[in-house]
């Protein structure tokens, strides 16, 4: 997770972020997977604001189930799901 200008005082996700998962969903196959690991979503509590803002993003992608563990600084472990599987097929 890469800061990014806020807007109105929000934290924002860097647009690498949109960047990165349409290049990945562009290209690929229906077995294809990815995973991401984000560190540092809960300490420091200063980070707070942008790991939240990750979370979201996170979550308003379709093909993208995460979960937060909190072990060490808490590590945010997100998989790509291929269409395929997320329909069971």
């Amino acid at each position: 997770m890469l800061p990014s200008a806020p807007s109105a005082g929000a934290a924002q996700v860097d647009p690498r972020f949109e960047a990165v998962l349409a290049r990945f969903n562009s290209r690929m196959a229906s077995e294809d997977s990815l995973d991401i690991a984000a560190d540092n979503m809960l300490i420091p509590e200063t980070a707070r604001p942008e790991a939240e803002a990750y979370r979201r993003a996170v979550k308003s992608k379709g093909n993208l189930q995460s979960l937060l563990l909190p072990i060490g600084n808490g590590i945010e472990l997100s998989c790509v799901w291929p269409a395929a599987q997320q329909s069971g097929d």
